[in-house]
C-alpha cells in the first residue's frame, strides 16, 4: 500500500478526497474497537433495533425537512448504514429530477421509509456505511449522481453530492465522538 504522501502526490483530488473518508471511516471504526462507540455487526444491530411506531413514523412524514434530515444523520450514523431500492436486475433505483435537471439515487435511513417507493419487482436493501463510502459514493460521483435524502411520497427533501453527505457523516461522528471524549 502506498504511504499517504505518496499517494497524495499520485493521485487526483478526487482520489485523495475518498482516501481521506476511508481514513476518517478507519478512525471511526478504531473508536468503536476501543470502546469509545458502540461496534457490532449489522444483522445484529437490526435485530436489536426496535420496529418504528405507527405514530412516530406518521410524525416523521408530517414534519418539516431540517427534522427529518437530523433524523436522518443520527439513523444512519447509529446504524452505519443506509437503504437504497433495486431492481428485478439488480440495478440501482434512480429517477431524473426534471425541476432541477439531476439524475437523484434515494437514500432512506430505515426500510419501512425505503418500503413506501417499492413498486412490483423493487426490493429496499441495506449498505454499510463502510460500503457505500468505498463503492458506492465513487461510481455515483463519476456518473453524475446526486442523492435524495429521505425522499417521503409528496414532501420537500434534501439533494446532496455524495461527497456532501460523506462530509456531513464525517462531521456528525466527529462531534459524537468529541462528545464522548469530553
Amino acid at each position: 500500500m502506498l504511504s499517504r504522501r505518496v499517494f497524495q502526490r499520485q493521485s487526483t483530488p478526487s482520489q485523495r478526497y475518498w482516501y481521506e473518508q476511508k481514513m476518517a471511516l478507519k478512525m471511526w471504526k478504531t473508536a468503536a474497537d476501543r470502546g469509545i462507540v458502540p461496534s457490532m455487526p449489522h444483522d445484529q444491530r437490526r435485530a436489536q433495533r426496535r420496529p418504528i411506531a405507527v405514530e412516530e413514523m406518521a410524525n416523521l412524514l408530517r414534519t418539516e425537512k431540517s427534522r427529518r434530515w437530523r433524523y436522518f444523520l443520527n439513523e444512519t450514523c447509529g446504524q452505519e448504514e443506509v437503504w437504497v431500492i433495486f431492481d428485478a436486475d439488480q440495478r440501482l433505483f434512480s429517477w431524473c429530477d426534471e425541476k432541477n435537471s439531476l439524475d437523484l439515487v434515494p437514500v432512506w435511513p430505515r426500510v419501512e421509509f425505503a418500503e413506501l417507493f417499492l413498486k412490483r419487482g423493487q426490493k429496499a436493501t441495506p449498505i454499510p456505511m463502510v460500503d457505500v463510502i468505498d463503492g458506492v459514493f465513487p461510481v455515483l460521483v463519476e456518473e453524475g449522481f446526486q442523492l435524495a435524502i429521505f425522499p417521503l411520497p409528496d414532501v420537500e427533501f434534501e439533494i446532496l453530492a455524495p461527497i456532501g453527505l460523506s462530509d456531513e457523516w464525517e462531521n456528525h461522528w466527529m462531534a459524537y465522538l468529541k462528545s464522548h471524549n469530553a
